[in-house]
């Protein structure tokens, strides 16, 4: 029986077409519960590392200082598991920080994602096959209350004075007046595949 994520992988090959692997070393060819997993676990240990370093920096310097710290090391937390065949980032249809806006496959994954979520279902984790043997895999960020502190609607959530911090630091922002369970974005891992190991 196909799991979820796999039946979502399928749908995403179909849907994207010309994006999606059209050899026999895509996605269809490889190992895709090695990539699954592979991508759970990073996105996983990342999301940990990035969420518990953000809580202790509002535990010590309250929601501005968080702010301050994100502006200068989301990034890098972001990046920490990376490596010369694995690349680490996080991308959104409506981004904050203009590092992680969508190039034009992950749009595309967004966009399906996004078109899940106004369904009322939960995007799955899935995987693309991109050009030079990479595989793209792509894990939904879904918004919980906790980031409509910076993320949500003024006031309601995200005080004045917070978003004055926020608009100082990044003047094009289109990430705010989410709602709970709304797709933030995405985790997206870039793998790099030696074919023949």
């Amino acid at each position: 029986m196909l799991r979820q994520s796999q039946i979502v992988f399928l749908f995403v090959l179909l849907a994207l077409g010309p994006v999606a692997c059209r050899n026999t070393q895509g996605p269809a060819a490889i190992d895709q519960e090695k990539y699954l997993t592979l991508g759970d676990s990073l996105s996983r240990v990342s999301f940990d590392t990035l969420r518990n370093t953000l809580l202790a920096r509002i535990s010590a310097d309250g929601l501005t200082g968080a702010v301050r710290f994100c502006k200068v090391e989301a990034s890098t937390l972001t990046k920490t598991y990376g490596t010369a065949m694995q690349e680490i980032s996080r991308t959104s249809l409506r981004y904050r920080n203009p590092e992680n806006r969508p190039d034009s496959l992950s749009e595309q994954v967004l966009k399906a994602m996004q078109a899940v979520v106004e369904r009322g279902e939960k995007p799955a984790a899935q995987l693309v096959s991109g050009p030079g043997g990479t595989i793209h895999y792509y894990k939904p960020i879904l918004m919980q209350s906790m980031c409509l502190n910076c993320h949500g609607s003024i006031p309601v959530q995200l005080k004045p004075e917070i978003a004055a911090v926020i608009d100082s630091l990044y003047p094009g922002d289109l990430a705010r007046n989410y709602k709970e369970g709304e797709l933030r974005g995405a985790w997206h891992i870039r793998f790099i595949e030696v074919h023949g190991r």
